[in-house]
């Protein structure tokens, strides 16, 4: 199916359609790929995707992008909380040493990098990054992997650390875990919707998802829904759109839906 819908005009673009096309171009030898190479190819890729994704954040998040759990926005979203993890984690070893040179500053955040992160360094992240209760949690989930880094005349607590990367990709899979939740329902009801497993909704299921978020949310979500298609009209789709362009326009009332759960603790 989608070999099919990679070459398909008039489909809105995912990153499904995308992987298709790429592992059918041209091979070495000037030829499109066969449908036999193709499928192998592709199990190649999802057999890769299973060894490193409970791993690698970066290859989850590819995953579920293809499986259209996440938008493709998610990935652009990492890329910015990993650069933040680095910044912020630098930020906290400059304040707690400000009285060293640079230089010193720079080899002691070598050590960190090689050899591992306080722990408290990292609650200080957690909770410039997310709100309390969030930050607790990632850092309960820390503490449990936490190992003893020092050596007398600290408290046993202050001598805790983890590794730089096991930080880094602890942060990157809360943020997925937070986006998930954060989209919810809404990412199943158009999963029920997408029928196909295409990650498009034809003008019909766009409605069908309105009505749905309406029901909830309570604001005019029709025409939100009717501005979307005939933006999707306008760029070829027939009226049609991808779950990212979904997630994108959604978003406002995804986002009203999600503090009001927070507010009321269940969320």
């Amino acid at each position: 199916r989608a070999e099919a819908e990679a070459s398909q005009p008039g489909v809105p673009d995912t990153l499904e359609r995308h992987l298709y096309a790429h592992l059918a171009a041209e091979d070495a030898n000037g030829g499109s790929a066969s449908a036999e190479a193709l499928n192998v190819r592709a199990q190649a890729v999802f057999e890769a995707i299973q060894r490193h994704a409970g791993s690698c954040c970066e290859v989850a998040v590819f995953a579920k992008i293809l499986q259209h759990r996440l938008p493709e926005a998610s990935a652009t979203t990492l890329i910015a909380q990993r650069d933040a993890v680095a910044s912020e984690l630098r930020r906290v070893l400059d304040e707690n040493y400000q009285n060293r040179q640079p230089r010193e500053r720079e080899a002691l955040w070598r050590v960190w990098l090689r050899s591992g992160v306080p722990l408290a360094a990292c609650d200080r992240v957690a909770h410039q990054l997310y709100a309390a209760p969030d930050a607790n949690r990632l850092m309960e989930h820390m503490q449990r992997r936490a190992v003893s880094g020092g050596s007398g005349g600290r408290d046993a607590v202050q001598q805790l650390e983890v590794s730089f990367e096991d930080f880094e990709q602890s942060v990157l899979f809360f943020q997925v875990e937070l986006t998930e939740r954060f989209l919810g329902d809404f990412a199943r009801k158009f999963s029920e919707l997408d029928v196909k497993g295409s990650g498009v909704l034809d003008p019909r299921g766009l409605a069908q998802l309105a009505m749905g978020v309406a029901a909830e949310d309570g604001d005019d979500t029709d025409g939100i829904a009717a501005a979307l298609m005939s933006r999707a009209a306008s760029e070829g789709h027939g009226g049609g759109a991808a779950f990212s362009r979904c997630v994108e326009v959604f978003s406002p009332a995804l986002a009203r839906r999600w503090d009001a759960r927070r507010t009321q603790g269940c969320y």
